[in-house]
């Protein structure tokens, strides 16, 4: 026997259902301006849930919850996990919204040569100001694995041809005899 539903409770066909996205979940979508996608990916990882895990020895012991959980430095594990690496540089840039704008429209770079990035990831702040400015040239400065998704940034952005990536440790050295150096959201570091 077929049981069928009361009038009252007949699904309505999916030709006449419409489904939409809110502007809330449009912020979870992949590419979304101030997509918030790719944050919580990582905030909500594994890895950094047990990181959290580790906050009472952390406290104790001074040492982080995330090297006590990965046992190491987290740019050591990000530098053997890129897809993680990738991740995190996103999140970083999600983090920070409007924020390169604001530094482009606070500052003015028009007269400067070269502008430094240390510690710049992909190069978001960088070419933010490269875009509002044609004289400067650039260099992003950061680890190896860290700048390693940049160059499609900065082609995408057009000022691929102005920036030179070089890669080491700030805490080694930087490159000198520039214009501008730009600490922004390192001290975490």
């Amino acid at each position: 026997m077929q049981m069928t539903w009361p009038p009252s409770r007949r699904p309505i066909p999916l030709s006449l259902s419409r489904f939409t996205l809110t502007s809330l979940g449009a912020a979870l979508k992949n590419g979304a301006p101030g997509s918030a996608r790719t944050a919580i990916l990582t905030l909500a990882s594994p890895i950094m849930t047990h990181g959290w895990g580790q906050l009472l020895e952390s406290v104790q012991t001074g040492k982080p919850g995330l090297e006590q959980a990965m046992d190491m430095p987290i740019f050591d594990w990000l530098a053997q996990h890129p897809e993680e690496a990738s991740l995190f540089s996103e999140t970083m840039v999600s983090f920070h919204g409007a924020e390169p704008s604001a530094v482009a429209a606070a500052y003015d770079f028009s007269d400067m040569r070269t502008i430094v990035d240390v510690g710049g990831a992909t190069g978001n702040l960088l070419t933010t100001i490269l875009c509002q400015y044609p004289k400067p040239r650039g260099i992003l400065y950061d680890l190896p694995h860290v700048v390693r998704d940049a160059p499609t940034l900065l082609k995408s952005r057009g000022v691929a041809d102005r920036v030179t990536i070089e890669s080491d440790s700030f805490f080694v050295c930087v490159p000198t005899g520039c214009d501008v150096y730009l600490l922004s959201h390192i001290i975490h570091d």
